[in-house]
């Protein structure tokens, strides 16, 4: 994760042994690579709530992609909803999984 110092002060993050310095803002190299269990540290926990720092969260894993079965219409459909992220229901109808995607793409939601 990324940690950025929004403050006009040095900031030293001690952590798992290594030493991280977030350089004041302004300053080259403003941001700094940390390993994403420093989230779990109470200190770094009460820098980002009082705005001190900015740090960028751990991505999301990508959804699964379904199963898609040759000939098979809703397997398509529900394959390329999952690729816009969008999680849908092998019991939904195809009409529903249509109008769906279209929404989707037309960005209705």
């Amino acid at each position: 994760m990324l940690v950025k110092n929004l403050k006009p002060c040095l900031i030293e993050l001690n952590h798992e042994g290594a030493l991280y310095k977030l350089m004041p803002i302004g300053c080259a190299g403003d941001s700094v690579e940390v390993p994403d269990s420093i989230q779990s540290v109470g200190f770094f926990q009460r820098l980002v709530k009082a705005g001190h720092v900015w740090a960028t969260m751990p991505e999301p894993k990508p959804a699964e992609k379904a199963v898609i079965d040759d000939g098979d219409e809703k397997g398509q459909l529900i394959a390329q909803l999952a690729d816009i992220g969008i999680k849908a229901d092998r019991r939904w109808s195809v009409e529903k999984l249509t109008q769906t995607l279209t929404e989707a793409e037309n960005n209705v939601y």
